[in-house]
């Protein structure tokens, strides 16, 4: 069985092999960074489309460099080269770019060349992308609390709460420590009590214990109606409480 390395070495041998490999390694650095900035909605934000243009921006700019140095310096090993642009992608693209500098000036230290600030216009790119993603994560965090107010009880999330800090589960400690979180939230006004509760499950919990929260609320089962109901309609329909019909 072959090696890796003779096996990406045999794959860059081929040009078309030696982009595929640039391509993959720029979109898992790229996946990899996604992950580690949104590491509590992991999922979300890869499926937002933020996410989506970050990943063909690096993916299509790591081709181009690629590309380009191929072109300007062919004698280049392909096997260093691929895997230096697919995983150096950030790095090369945060330096500047002289295109001319001229001789200082009588009287000047360093003359001003012209540069091209890659570095400024990637970082432009990233806070772009970024900005869609904090976005489409925040509308869903909005529609995931709604969705918890309307569905859950107050004893619901605070009960939760105090079982996951409890247990330790709870990925981000509780500001001010566990018990003084829980006094302070009995302070709070009624009206602001359950929305503060379910935005500290979603924050220092993540989604998925809400979420779960929400599917067990709806799936368990809706109570029996209570036989006093029935029973009282049953006496408006009679006319008078406990006659048969027809007496």
């Amino acid at each position: 069985m072959p090696s890796p390395t003779t096996f990406l070495a045999w794959i860059t041998s081929y040009p078309m092999g030696a982009y595929l490999l640039v391509l993959a390694l720029s979109l898992l650095v790229t996946l990899v960074e996604i992950v580690t900035v949104f590491e509590q909605a992991a999922g979300r934000a890869l499926r937002t489309w933020g996410a989506l243009l970050l990943l063909l921006g690096n993916g299509l700019t790591s081709l181009l460099i690629f590309d380009l140095i191929r072109t300007l310096a062919p004698e280049t090993p392909m096997l260093p080269l691929a895997f230096t642009v697919g995983v150096g992608l950030s790095a090369l693209v945060r330096t500047r770019l002289t295109l001319l500098k001229p001789l200082p000036q009588l009287g000047q230290s360093e003359a001003r060349g012209l540069e091209i600030p890659f570095d400024i216009l990637y970082e432009r790119w990233q806070s772009f992308c970024r900005r869609r993603i904090d976005r489409a994560l925040a509308a869903g965090r909005t529609q995931l609390v709604r969705s918890a107010l309307e569905h859950l009880t107050e004893e619901d999330l605070l009960g939760e709460l105090r079982l996951l800090a409890e247990g330790g589960f709870i990925i981000t400690p509780l500001p001010g420590g566990d018990e003084a979180f829980f006094e302070r939230v009995k302070k709070l006004p009624e009206e602001r009590r359950k929305s503060y509760l379910a935005f500290t499950l979603l924050d220092m919990a993540g989604w998925q214990t809400l979420e779960r929260l929400l599917n067990r609320r709806r799936a368990s089962p809706a109570g029996p109606e209570p036989a006093s109901g029935n029973q009282e309609s049953g006496e408006r329909a009679s006319g008078q409480p406990g006659s048969k019909p027809g007496a």
